[in-house]
């Protein structure tokens, strides 16, 4: 809850046009990473507190052979931990006009080399927004993608953003991320995604090692766009719940689609025999 040097510009921006609107904006530090400041800082607040977006989040990427547990800590802190105590603090302290409390996740869930930590941390922001869901209280998390223009993604070095923007996931514009965000909002689903797609450099990285370890991961990905030939049905079962036949079409005409079987063997369990 600190504005950093780099946006102070756009913080003034928002002053301004708060002023001209007669609203009052304030910066105010608290140290989320822990619950008492956090209970603090609800409870001066309520009952008025309409709306919470959870943004926070440091990185702390390293392969597993040189992971630590305080890594994981800084991660966990500003992320899960700061997500639950929001979650906690609400609980406590009544909000009853209380509209929103989005948590910033990311596509990292799924899985991001060097970033176990950081994945980890934010599939815990997605089991909050489907607890607080059951519980009948407002709970997104948005699974973001790389942002192009602002973000960690945009504070990379050239050479990192060039090799980013010629892969599988290129990093998306303001623009499209807020058109994302919009549309996932109007699903009112607890969790979704904003990201999009480089469909040719996706489809040839599966096809060229289909049995490679990384390749398989892929898959489960790629299955949703265009079911690679040596997934067969197991991929087309996947496929066929999330896309329309002139949709599989538009992404990949040169696959054939064959029909679920009705009966035999479980193809998903012969792929899995098969090694």
């Amino acid at each position: 809850m600190k504005i950093s040097d780099g946006n102070q510009p756009m913080w003034q921006k928002v002053q301004e046009a708060a002023k001209r609107n007669g609203l009052t904006v304030e910066q105010a530090k608290c140290d989320i990473s822990s619950f008492s400041p956090t209970e603090d800082l609800i409870k001066r607040y309520s009952p008025n507190i309409v709306g919470i977006i959870h943004a926070a989040g440091v990185l702390r990427d390293s392969m597993l052979p040189n992971q630590t547990w305080e890594k994981y800590v800084d991660v966990f802190s500003s992320k899960s931990h700061a997500a639950l105590y929001l979650h906690c603090a609400l609980e406590k302290h009544a909000n009853p006009s209380l509209y929103f409390y989005w948590m910033f996740s990311s596509i990292a869930v799924w899985g991001s080399m060097g970033q176990s930590n950081y994945a980890a941390s934010n599939a815990m922001l997605d089991g909050i927004a489907r607890h607080r869901r059951a519980l009948g209280v407002p709970g997104t998390s948005i699974q973001w993608g790389a942002w192009g223009e602002a973000g960690m993604a945009a504070n990379l070095d050239a050479v990192n953003k060039k090799r980013m923007a010629a892969g599988p996931m290129p990093p998306c514009t303001n623009k499209e991320m807020l058109d994302g965000l919009e549309k996932g909002l109007l699903t009112d689903m607890a969790t979704f995604a904003c990201f999009k797609y480089n469909v040719d450099v996706l489809l040839d990285s599966v096809m060229s090692e289909p049995r490679g370890a990384t390749m398989q991961f892929n898959q489960n990905q790629v299955q949703k766009i265009a079911p690679p030939a040596h997934l067969d049905q197991c991929g087309w079962c996947a496929f066929s719940r999330n896309m329309s036949m002139p949709s599989k079409m538009y992404y990949a005409p040169a696959f054939t689609f064959n029909p679920y079987p009705e009966v035999g063997p479980d193809p998903i369990m012969e792929d899995f025999m098969s090694y």
